[in-house]
Parts: structure tokens; sequence; C-alpha cells
């Protein structure tokens, strides 16, 4: 998508990232995507591009729009949304990988983190030195928060977590986990809480990858959380915040789904340049098929819905 008419709220500046970007995502992210495609064929996921991942981080290309105190740009999520529909421009499953941890994961932090957990959290993840999972759906809720029946059961100072995730992006590869939970069942989606987990934490393992056949090197897992003990300071924003847990959802969500339409944007910019492509070069009847009025249409009609 480029500046037109009908997009105002496009800079000038943002073009020149836009730019940037698109150079960034054709020489350095481009060349490796058959790769890793190649690489993860079983559809499981195994070999994520750390490297890669790490080299985006120190670029500054995850998480954009977090402060400069807590390791981003300080930029607008807008520019951000421009990364990652530039990204999905050249391949799919690293737009997945830019727009993940940054939209579902460092968003919440910074909006419903103490000081303390931004502190701690956000630089790691915003440099691309951690990777982190957004740990909601389960085998019987999904977009119904309020069905899920991971629960956190508090005993004195502690909170004991034990609930099955499912179709968990980045799970068995994550560093750190925001784990909705009920705290209060009753009270349905009054009463789901949001944890900070960490990896090494004792209870928590991943008992399946799922088989994929598409974004192959972003991994997707199963979650198990067998009697996790965390204290009231892994609540995501302080114990005060406990049963609070539906805000941060909706919140989250609504960045995420962001995300997912510049990840089609991006893909449906990639299928026009390469319908174009085609089209200028196939030769029919002694022309090349873009001189014919009907495929006319059709890519004037994908590029105004791209543009729209």
């Amino acid at each position: 998508m480029s500046m037109g008419l009908y997009a105002p709220y496009i800079t000038p500046e943002m073009e020149e990232h836009r730019k940037k970007i698109r150079e960034f995502a054709e020489k350095e992210l481009a060349p490796l995507r058959q790769e890793y495609e190649e690489k993860n064929l079983d559809g499981l996921g195994k070999e994520f591009p750390w490297d890669l991942y790490k080299k985006i981080g120190e670029r500054g290309y995850l998480a954009e729009h977090i402060p400069k105190e807590y390791g981003g740009k300080g930029e607008s999520f807008l520019k951000e949304i421009i990364t990652i529909e530039e990204v999905a421009r050249v391949c799919g499953t690293f737009s997945v990988i830019v727009d993940y941890t940054p939209t579902l994961v460092c968003n919440p932090l910074f909006t419903f983190g103490t000081e303390e957990q931004k502190k701690k959290y956000l630089p790691p993840l915003v440099k691309g030195e951690k990777v982190g999972s957004y740990a909601l759906t389960e085998p019987n809720a999904g977009s119904d928060v309020a069905s899920i029946e991971t629960k956190a059961e508090k005993k004195g100072d502690k909170y004991i977590i034990n609930g099955y995730k499912k179709f968990i992006m980045l799970g068995n590869i994550a560093d750190i986990f925001l784990v909705f939970a009920k705290t209060k069942p009753e009270a349905g989606a009054r009463g789901i809480t949001v944890f900070i987990l960490e990896r090494d934490m004792e209870g928590i393992s991943f008992p399946k990858q799922e088989k994929k056949l598409g974004l192959r090197a972003a991994p997707t897992s199963e979650i198990k959380l067998e009697n996790v003990e965390v204290t009231s300071d892994q609540i995501l924003g302080g114990p005060e915040q406990e049963n609070k847990g539906i805000y941060v959802a909706l919140d989250a969500l609504d960045h995420g789904r962001c995300g997912v339409a510049a990840q089609g944007l991006g893909a449906a910019q990639a299928a026009f340049e390469q319908a174009l492509k085609f089209a200028s070069e196939r030769i029919q009847f002694g022309t090349p098929i873009i001189s014919f009025q009907a495929i006319q249409w059709m890519l004037a009609d994908m590029a105004m819905r791209i543009d729209a």
C-alpha cells in the first residue's frame, strides 16, 4: 500500500519507514524464506530462525511503539503495522514472528504491567533476545474467553495454576508467557487473571506441537500447566489486577488483529505483484495477456481492494 488521497494518516516519514523495511525484508529475509520452509517440511516448526529474530530485534523492528526506556523506539503503532505488512509481503512465516510477540505480549506488558514488570520483561523481548507467547486459547475456549478452564487457586501467599492451553503460537520456544487463568470461576469473564510465567518454572511442559501446512518456521504447540506455583508479583499489573484479565484479553486481541490484517495486506500486495508480472510476460494470441480488458479488470480490482 502506498500513500494516497484516502490515506492521510500515512505520513511521508512513514513512507520512508516503509521503504527502509521493504529494503531490509527483500535483502535479509526473502533469501531465507525457502530455506526455513524446507527445514520445517514436517510442519512442526523445529527450526526457528533465532539468528534472524535477533537481527530483527537489533534493528529495532520488534515492538517499535514501546518507549525507549523499555528498549523500544517510541514510534507510533501504525509504523509497527507497516513493518508487519512489509515483512508479510516477502514471507508469511517471518511476518507472524514479527507480529506475535510485539502485539500480544509486549503491548499488554506495557499497557497493564507494573513498572518493575516493564523494566524486567520488555527490554529482552523488544531486542529479540527472548520470545514471548500469549496463552489464552484452550481446547474448549477460544473467542469465548469466559469459557477457559485453566484455574489459579490461591493458597496462602501463592497461586497454584493448573490447566491446558492449545494452539499457542511460539509456545514451545517462548521464554515468557502471558497465561490466562480463572481466579474466581463463579464470576465467569470477571474472574480471569493474567499471570506472567517464565519457561523455567516447574510444572510447565509442551506435550504436543501442531503439524501445520504453512507458517512452518513459527511453531504452534500445546502447553500443560501442572501445579505451577507463582506469587501475586507474577500477576500482570500486580495484585490489584486480580480478576481483571478480560480487559487485557480484549485490548491485546484488538492490537493482535491489526497485526493479522497487516499480514493479509502484505500477502495481498505480493500476490498482486506476482499477478501483474505474470500478466505482463504471458503471451497469448501474440500479445501479453495484460492487454486483455478482462485481465485488466481483475488487476484493477485487486489494486483497488489493497489500496482500500
